[in-house]
């Protein structure tokens, strides 16, 4: 073929699309232009599925839909012209299994050349590009689905990866399930469907791991029965090449289940190793069939996930054969590269540690993403968390114990509004964290009280025994009678072990010591002393979960003019049910401060679907306060009505926001119990550390008496500031009891960082 017949191709494809575009306006549905579906906004977009077929097609005889349906075979038949030119530049630039999987990339690709958009030969496109391409897919896929109705679980399946590819990640989901509805039995199609739909939902974290086992199980069943069926024939060279294709499926669907439970929050190493070796075995019989480059790539990526799941389950030399293994087919692999560096210590006994640096180091790598959010110069804020999201889960996989990356997983899987996938992330984390020791705990930056066993402070131990009680009493909760009388027999021991001159010390002061007495953790055991013990059973979740008749606009200029405001009845009356009755009834409050007040954090256990919902859709409510801050930290803090609440401090966050649960019929001074916030910007010469550490306090706020903005108390008021503002609690007096006390909830927003 020569280049002028090329670039005349191009013109004629290029006009043929211009064509259908301007000139089909009278069809209905997705027929007529389609504009590319955004990626994942804080807008949820409507179904896919119910938009494109919601729409009955132009009669058969209609001669709109027969020109319509010619012009796209044109489009197709032009394409693949450049079948050969273009087949290893799509493997190269989308990473995808299945040829036909690129297939509508191809015309895409060729019209982005022609249009200046890529430059051939070109090094991989940007993720925007990308999007772009991925979007004019879906529009003629769209159309596609009208022409050629026989074909439409295979135009799902292909629209799925397009919108993949834009980052659409619920509706690529939404896609390949309309894929599997509408197979209709055809099941040479639906294992490498159920395999698309299992491996989306792994990598998007969009599933719980049963559903996605249980999918890509039954992927393997479908293929294991293709080959006994084919294998029973004569075996001519097509049933061959279908024979190697159920081959081709299996060893994929075995690689999946093997990241799968290689990753968390399963991450059950030794099952890893069985279905790695599994697909390895299938991998073999191909690559002894056909001599293609790219399997002996996966062959060692296998090696390598192979090694690296013998290395968490201790066996570093069986692991090294593996990795050495491998680096004969991918020598270039950062990860064997780091895995293989010359070391001082042996082989056997450093492999762990080299592969917990390099996943430091992907930590470290997501971390710098995290800074390029707010730049939109080249990609949207989405594809950067997308990014970060790739870079963590690699580096999880190879230090899985790290405790912070778990915790910054659920805070992008939260950015991406995955709120399943996050709160798996932050219940794993929470229950890995009870299997280490208070000092390994301290190596990470957040803080977690459930960690800390060594003692206890006695309003903590007050607040428990509270809490027990009105769990026991008031609730009826069978786990809390049987703990009550252990816990109140734990209590009053260690006080009667308490010296004299200790006991008639005042209620604050008395409130304020340390205890450490092992018999009092023995008494508890295990499972309840700082454990989620109890956690109550609330009806399904419904919106609205921000109140819908607030006046968003009258709020956000507000904000953008005195960058402090409150705002009254923020929460839906049902959800401030359900926040209220998790803080007075769940067992969260694991973090013990010295000041009279306990803590209950996102990272600590506090991660019910409720906090999330609130923190998403807060952000939604009000998008020009939030933009594109997204949730950094949340918590709840409870405080003693006998003591003083939090001193004045800051806080590392670009926007702040306090909501008070409590009712207000606790609350005895009606002018009070809030809320201080001194409203000055901070001078550049006050340094955040120092300022943090409470010596300092009288000093502070004599210099910002005259900014101090005093808020009183309320429930379900919403304190909105910007996180440079210093602030403390307000002076509170509130009624004794366990339900009387003082609890806000606060959600930090974005990043700013001081000196």
């Amino acid at each position: 073929m020569t280049i002028t017949y090329k670039a005349i191709v191009f013109i004629v494809f290029r006009a043929l699309l211009l064509h259908i575009q301007t000139g089909a306006q009278g069809l209905p549905g997705i027929a007529r232009k389609v504009s590319p579906i955004q990626p994942l906004s804080n807008t949820r977009s409507p179904s896919l599925a119910s938009s494109f077929i919601s729409s009955s097609p132009p009669e058969q005889d209609n001669p709109q839909r027969e020109r319509w349906c010619k012009l796209n075979q044109a489009i197709i038949k032009g394409s693949k012209e450049f079948n050969n030119e273009i087949r290893i530049l799509d493997k190269q630039h989308f990473n995808l299994d299945e040829e036909e999987d690129i297939f509508h990339l191809r015309q895409l690709l060729n019209l982005a050349y022609e249009g200046g958009f890529l430059t051939p030969p070109s090094p991989s496109p940007s993720s925007f590009h990308v999007g772009m391409l991925a979007a004019k897919a879906v529009e003629i896929y769209g159309s596609l689905l009208y022409c050629y109705p026989k074909n439409k679980p295979s135009l799902w399946s292909k629209m799925a990866v397009a919108l993949d590819l834009m980052g659409d990640e619920k509706q690529a989901i939404e896609a390949i399930e309309r894929a599997i509805k509408t197979n209709q039995g055809i099941k040479e199609q639906c294992p490498f469907t159920l395999l698309r739909l299992g491996r989306m939902w792994r990598e998007h974290e969009l599933s719980r791991p049963t559903r996605i086992n249980n999918t890509l199980q039954t992927a393997v069943r479908i293929f294991k029965e293709e080959i006994i069926k084919r294998d029973g024939e004569g075996m001519k060279n097509e049933e061959v090449n279908k024979l190697l294709a159920a081959d081709q499926g299996i060893w994929q669907a075995y690689r999946e289940l093997g990241l799968l439970h290689a990753d968390p929050p399963v991450f059950d190493p030794k099952r890893a190793v069985y279905y790695f070796k599994k697909a390895l075995n299938h991998l073999t019989n191909i690559r002894s069939n056909t001599q293609n480059g790219s399997t002996a790539t996966s062959a060692g990526l296998l090696r390598m996930h192979t090694g690296i799941a013998y290395s968490h389950l201790g066996r570093q030399k069986i692991a090294m054969r593996y990795m050495k293994r491998a680096a004969k087919d991918i020598p270039s692999n950062p990860i064997l590269r780091a895995a293989l560096a010359k070391s001082s210590s042996p082989e056997n006994e450093s492999l762990g540690h080299r592969l917990k640096d390099q996943g430091l180091r992907f930590f470290h790598d997501a971390e710098a993403h995290l800074d390029h959010v707010y730049d939109h110069r080249h990609r949207t804020a989405t594809s950067v968390l997308r990014d970060t999201r790739k870079l963590l889960k690699k580096g999880l996989r190879l230090f899985p114990h790290h405790l912070d990356m778990h915790h910054k997983m659920g805070l992008i899987l939260l950015a991406l509004e995955n709120i399943g996938g996050a709160k798996r992330f932050w219940k794993f984390s929470f229950k890995l964290s009870h299997t280490m020791s208070p000092k390994e705990c301290l190596q990470f930056r957040y803080e977690r009280g459930s960690c800390d066993r060594s003692g206890v402070l006695r309003h903590k131990m007050q607040h428990d025994l509270e809490h027990i009680k009105h769990l026991a009493t008031q609730l009826d909760i069978k786990k809390a009678k049987h703990i009550l009388p252990r816990y109140t027999q734990a209590y009053a021991a260690v006080h009667r072990a308490l010296a004299p001159a200790e006991k008639e010390k005042d209620n604050d002061a008395a409130a304020y010591e340390f205890i450490v007495d092992t018999n009092f953790l023995k008494v508890l055991g295990k499972k309840v002393f700082k454990r989620n013990w109890y956690v109550p059973k609330l009806p399904p979740i419904h919106p609205p979960i921000i109140n819908l008749h607030l006046d968003r606009k009258k709020y956000q200029r507000m904000y953008q003019k005195e960058q402090i405001m409150y705002v009254d009845d923020i929460l839906d009356k049902n959800i401030l049910n359900y926040a209220y009755r998790l803080c007075t009834e769940g067992a969260y409050f694991h973090n013990v401060k010295p000041w009279g007040y306990l803590g209950a954090y996102l990272n600590d256990g506090f991660h019910h679907p409720v906090f999330l919902e609130i923190a998403v859709k807060l952000r939604h409510a009000l998008p020009e306060i939030f933009k594109n801050h997204y949730l950094m930290q949340l918590w709840a803090y409870k405080y003693n009505a006998d003591l003083e609440g939090i001193k004045m401090h800051g806080d590392d966050a670009a926007v702040n926001v306090n909501i008070w649960l409590t009712p207000d019929s606790a609350n005895l001074d009606k002018d009070s119990g809030g809320l201080v916030v001194y409203r000055r910007f901070p001078d550049p010469s006050w340094d955040y550390k120092s300022f943090n550490h409470y010596t300092n306090q009288a000093k502070f706020e004599r210099l910002l008496e005259n900014d101090a903005v005093r808020i009183a108390y309320r429930q379900n008021r919403a304190v909105i500031f910007n996180s440079f503002f210093w602030h403390k609690t307000d002076d509170f007096l509130f009624k004794k009891g366990y339900k009387n006390r003082r609890i806000n909830l606060t959600l930090l927003f974005g990043t700013r960082k001081l000196r």
